[in-house]
C-alpha cells in the first residue's frame, strides 16, 4: 500500500512539474485552467485542487509570480528593451497591467 501510494504521490509531483515547465515556456500563451488540467492529463476541478495542495498556492498566483519574475530579470538583463515589449512578452495584456 505504501509503494502504491509513494508511486502515485511521485506520479502527481511529475504532472505539477510538467505544467510548471509548460507555464514557464508559454508565458504570453493560453494558460487558462483547461488548458493547464490538460497537460497534467486531470480534470479541472481535480487538477486546480491537486495543484494547490501541492504548491500551496493558487494556478493563477503561481501564473502571475512567474511572469513577475521573468519579466524583472528581463528588465535587468535587457536595458534596452521598453516596457512594453517585455510586458507583452511576459504575457501580461498591457503594460499597465504589468505595472
Amino acid at each position: 500500500m505504501h509503494n502504491r501510494r509513494e508511486r502515485m504521490r511521485q506520479e502527481y509531483v511529475a504532472r505539477i512539474n510538467r505544467v510548471m515547465d509548460y507555464i514557464g515556456a508559454n508565458l504570453n500563451g493560453d494558460l487558462c485552467l483547461e488548458k493547464l488540467a490538460g497537460v497534467a492529463n486531470f480534470s479541472p476541478y481535480h487538477f486546480h485542487r491537486v495543484f494547490r495542495g501541492m504548491t500551496g498556492g493558487t494556478l493563477n498566483t503561481f501564473i502571475r509570480r512567474i511572469r513577475a519574475e521573468t519579466a524583472a530579470m528581463k528588465l535587468i538583463n535587457n536595458p534596452k528593451m521598453t516596457i512594453t515589449a517585455i510586458a507583452m512578452h511576459c504575457g501580461f495584456s498591457s503594460s499597465a497591467s504589468f505595472a
